[in-house]
């Protein structure tokens, strides 16, 4: 899932780096617009490695061939795991360290 809702450093349930960063794991320029990665398809026509679709409502970037979420990532520094059934972004609680 990706996170900001990531299984690709953290696409699913997410808690993301900046949409960038994502999928490159030394912040590097990928050569086939992503890093490839475990149950990542290579599209020959896009040129491109596509991560595994983390929840059945994103789609697709063409641009970047990342996933994105039908509601954009909230901008409020706080962290937040994608709720595919009410189809939001939830914050997750921030636990006590003691």
């Amino acid at each position: 899932m990706w996170g900001h809702a990531i299984s690709v450093g953290h696409y699913q349930g997410f808690c993301p780096e900046s949409p960038e960063d994502v999928g490159k794991p030394d912040g590097g320029v990928a050569l086939r617009k992503n890093y490839a990665g475990i149950g990542y398809a290579y599209d020959e026509d896009k040129d491109a490695f596509i991560p595994p679709k983390p929840f059945a409502s994103w789609t697709l970037d063409e641009d970047t061939c990342l996933w994105e979420a039908p509601v954009a990532y909230p901008d409020d520094d706080k962290d937040y795991s994608w709720d595919e059934d009410s189809q939001a972004w939830v914050e997750v609680p921030d636990f006590p360290h003691g």
